[in-house]
């Protein structure tokens, strides 16, 4: 899709070319433009500089992750930096576009990867010459990242996070309805994009909460997503009765948070980024 910065590549890659640098380009993936950029690139695909593995599983999506050392991201649009904080995990640098707010809170610049301006493609050339280069410089910001995104990011450190928050909410001293007020008391929104085959362990898991589920609600808004994430959703649907789907058109960071939050009936408790990663220990929310 364009606003993922993918017509951006051939640039970059063309611009590697041009300082003689010696690498190879895997894209994965699928999408609108794949025949475009197919034929931008025929040249360097003929000689195998570049590969375009097309749409993989995701077991093989993760084997490649391992073998890379830098993974380029050159996008416009990012609510939640999933795919960045994936690949860190990996121990790949990600040399990936500035997008305050989103990358700048997944990526530490200099420490563990590089940010670039939006559309800067010598820009990520230079950043990644710079890797080629240097490969003291990629061994420790490997390490660097891979121990960022393990300590931040993994399922475990996730649902400390998220226990924290809900704690929180749980602990307050002042009442959060009275009996005249048939309004929910809790509403968890979780925006999701491409995540069919993650995101029924996270609702599973606030869905069986001991939380009065007459009280609450949780609000999945589907970001137009291609995969089969409605499905999984409208499934879960018919065992809980307090869990919600929206769905919007594709737009720009944020506009999914934004949409579940005019949608909620009252007390708002926003669980966002990383949603795949989310599982809270079942009874952990209970009314009291």
């Amino acid at each position: 899709m364009k606003h993922k910065g993918v017509l951006l590549l051939p640039k970059i890659i063309r611009g590697l070319e041009r300082g003689g640098e010696v690498f190879h380009f895997s894209i994965i993936g699928d999408g609108e433009l794949h025949g475009d950029l197919s034929r931008k690139l025929e040249r360097e695909i003929r000689t195998g500089l570049v590969e375009m593995t097309g749409t993989l599983p995701p077991d093989e999506v993760y084997t490649r992750l391992r073998r890379a050392d830098v993974f380029v991201y050159p996008t416009h649009v990012d609510a939640f930096g999933l795919v960045i904080a994936e690949a860190m995990m990996n121990a790949i640098v990600p040399v990936v576009s500035l997008l305050e707010g989103v990358t700048d809170d997944i990526v530490d610049e200099n420490e563990n990867g590089f940010l670039v301006p939006i559309d800067d493609a010598q820009a990520f050339v230079d950043k990644i010459s710079r890797l080629i280069h240097d490969d003291a410089l990629l061994t420790t910001m490997k390490s660097k990242a891979s121990r960022k995104a393990r300590a931040y990011f993994s399922l475990e450190a996730m649902k400390t996070h998220y226990r924290s928050y809900l704690n929180q909410i749980q602990e307050r001293k002042h009442p959060m309805h009275d009996d005249n007020n048939t309004s929910l008391d809790l509403s968890v929104i979780v925006p999701a994009y491409n995540t069919e085959t993650f995101i029924e362990h996270c609702l599973v898991s606030l869905c069986e909460q001991d939380y009065d589920p007459s009280r609450s609600e949780v609000i999945v808004v589907d970001n137009a997503s291609p995969d089969g994430l409605a499905s999984v959703v409208r499934r879960l649907q018919k065992k809980y009765a307090n869990l919600r789907y929206l769905r919007q058109l594709h737009g720009r960071q944020g506009k999914a948070k934004n949409y579940g939050l005019r949608e909620a009936k009252r007390e708002i408790h926003r669980l966002h980024g990383f949603g795949r990663l989310l599982a809270i220990r079942k009874h952990h929310i209970n009314s009291r």
